[in-house]
């Protein structure tokens, strides 16, 4: 799992000590090529495929699949900005590119009014239908099951959608789907406890709350264990939370902070709370292995080393 990847020479680095770890899909956490949704930056695109088709092999021989979020960079505008994502031929290619549900076909999640924008969505899912969506009906969420007790959930950080809403009602949903099983992970872009201090910056702060008051309780409930966060450009973990306290048994824990490929942060360190374990400005990803119930966890610096491990 990580984030902000980029086109700096360290992507390759770090891509192919990924690959020798012969994982079975790549999670990226949004900000992949860095277009900007700008369509006469196809070339930065074409520059991220190559790389990984090029450098995600596994030692077998097999091309590793990817599952993607959005974050603001491939969106072409910030969290929460209260405009309209339009998606047609010309971007964003996000869209274009990546379909990462099945087509849409009944009744079931419907959205009159966009949080984003005055046009009317239909969003209608059916499970039996699996054929591409069409360009129109794509969208930013999503869920992939990842073997027999694993599941993973795709969010959208308030690009296309809301945090409240379709969405927030889309995962409630998904929750009973997958009650049975131990192991339910959450991806999405921008953080709500990032290693950065961000206190100062207000729009930071509007997200972080309405992310607080939204999607953590709906975390807590449906008994998330891990959350991968991005958009920081820096390493951290969190130590388990519950309501954004520190706890010795249960809660969550969020890693991140979206350092694939780009440069770190200069950020200084929010250390007023004392929630993180770890932080790290060297470029990772984590290597999640899931057995059962029991799961390893560990980043992995572009030399393979290992920066932070940890188990549940």
């Amino acid at each position: 799992l990580g984030g902000d990847v980029g086109g700096l020479l360290d992507v390759t680095e770090i891509n192919l000590a990924i690959a020798k770890l012969n994982p079975d899909v790549a999670i990226i956490g949004g900000d992949l090529a860095y277009s900007n949704d700008m369509c006469q930056c196809y070339d930065v695109w074409d520059n991220f495929l190559n790389t990984f088709q090029n450098t995600m092999i596994t030692p077998d021989g097999h091309l590793i699949p990817m599952i993607m979020a959005i974050g603001n960079h491939d969106a072409g505008l910030n969290s929460y900005s209260h405009r309209k994502l339009d998606i047609d031929g010309s971007g964003p290619y996000y869209f274009n590119f990546f379909p990462q549900h099945s087509a849409i076909s009944h009744n079931k999640y419907v959205e009159d009014v966009p949080r984003f924008g005055p046009e009317s969505y239909r969003l209608e899912y059916d499970d039996s239908e699996v054929a591409v969506p069409k360009l129109a009906d794509r969208i930013a969420f999503h869920y992939h099951i990842l073997n027999k007790d694993t599941v993973l959930f795709i969010l959208d950080s308030g690009y296309q959608y809301d945090f409240v809403g379709t969405q927030l009602d889309w995962l409630k949903d998904m929750a009973e789907k997958f009650a049975s099983f131990p192991n339910k992970f959450v991806q999405y872009h921008f953080p709500i406890y990032t290693a950065c201090d961000n206190t100062e910056d207000k729009q930071d702060q509007i997200r972080v709350k309405r992310m607080e008051e939204y999607w953590v309780p709906q975390f807590q409930k449906m008994d998330i264990k891990i959350a991968y966060e991005n958009h920081a450009h820096l390493g951290k973990r969190t130590k388990r939370l519950v309501n954004s306290e520190s706890v010795k048994q249960g809660g969550i824990i969020y890693v991140g902070d979206g350092l694939w490929g780009v440069d770190p942060t200069a950020c200084h360190i929010n250390r007023q709370k004392g929630i993180f374990d770890f932080v790290s400005f060297d470029r990772h990803v984590w290597y999640l292995q899931a057995d059962g119930e029991q799961l390893n966890m560990k980043a992995i610096s572009k030399e393979g080393q290992t920066l932070d491990h940890f188990s549940l």
